[in-house]
């Protein structure tokens, strides 16, 4: 029988999270000081530099390097023992699927991830207790996963599945934080991140680059079409950061990224568990300000997003963005 290759993924994705659980890799969040977090899923470094001047907030694009190269590897990384203090004063925004594990005081399950989901080292719990689980739950002052929606009320419906609006999120956000009492808040977005919404939502449908960008890539797409695509979701998802700035209490805000995002270097895709490839791990990190001008909020049933009738499951959604 010839060795599946998924095994060998699954053993090298065990065996670096067995060393990063003991051995930190990457700069955490919580070493720097910020009131406001804003988390742009799978943004890389160079394409927020290439937008950057079209917004006033955003004067220059450092980088850090990332606790994660994917979702999951960042969150695990970041919200750990070691900060469990600085969690229980903050507030957590979310639309990524994986965050789904701070709804309560579960212990963390440290395997779950798409490379080693299905495994003999995810069926068998010996594995599982060599690693040395640091990741917290539950502890956040103010925990929101917010649902996803299924475009806009005056839009064909022809998505096909719900989608996470980064404009329902930034509403959320600045309602929590108006509302809720917590020392910091952080915002994660799961723009720029595929599927690639930012005209599919007013169009009522997806073409084929935006909403399966790599298999797209892989079959010979053109890279300048989804890069394109890309920049144009980043572009809108910056329009809804923009104005949380423009409503969230006065103080210093931080924008950055869980992980990058690769579209074909090394003749790789998208991003996987464990990688340690610079356009992955290198990250934004942008300071900018804050100030609450007080915009009304509109009702949720004024919403032009309509709420999906029935939210899907957390391995729906995580299916539906290219995790499982």
């Amino acid at each position: 029988m010839r060795p599946d290759p998924r095994d060998g993924l699954a053993a090298y994705t065990y065996l670096w999270r067995v060393l990063t659980s003991r051995i930190p890799y990457g700069k955490s969040v919580f070493s720097e000081k910020w009131d406001l977090l804003v988390i742009l899923d799978a943004c890389r470094v160079d394409a927020l530099q290439e937008v950057k001047d079209e917004y006033s907030f955003i004067s220059s694009v450092d980088s850090i390097r990332s606790r994660g190269s994917t979702s999951k590897e960042w969150i695990d990384n970041t919200f750990t023992t070691t900060y469990r203090d600085v969690i229980a004063d903050t507030a957590y925004i979310t639309s990524n699927g994986f965050t789904h594990q701070f709804e309560d005081n579960d212990p963390v399950d440290p395997l779950d991830t798409s490379e080693i989901h299905g495994s003999i080292i995810d069926k068998n719990d010996f594995f599982r207790n060599m690693i040395k689980e640091r990741t917290v739950s539950g502890e956040f002052a103010y925990f929101e996963q917010v649902p996803d929606v299924k475009g806009k009320r005056d839009a064909p419906d022809e998505l096909g599945r719900p989608i996470p609006s980064p404009e329902v999120l930034t509403d959320r956000a600045i309602r929590a934080g108006r509302e809720e009492q917590h020392d910091r808040m952080i915002v994660h977005y799961m723009q720029p991140h595929a599927p690639y919404i930012h005209a599919a939502v007013d169009r009522g449908r997806f073409l084929e680059h935006e909403q399966y960008p790599f298999a797209y890539l892989k079959d010979d797409g053109d890279r300048s079409v989804v890069w394109e695509s890309y920049l144009d979701n980043l572009r809108f998802v910056l329009d809804s950061v923009e104005r949380l700035l423009n409503n969230y209490q006065e103080g210093i805000a931080v924008i950055t990224a869980d992980h990058g995002e690769l579209f074909g270097e090394w003749g790789l895709y998208s991003h996987k568990y464990g990688l340690p490839h610079p356009k992955l791990r290198r990250v934004p990190w942008v300071h900018a300000t804050t100030d609450d001008q007080g915009e009304p909020l509109p009702s949720p049933e004024a919403d032009e997003y309509v709420a999906a009738e029935e939210q899907m499951s957390v391995e729906d959604r995580l299916e539906a963005l290219g995790y499982r």
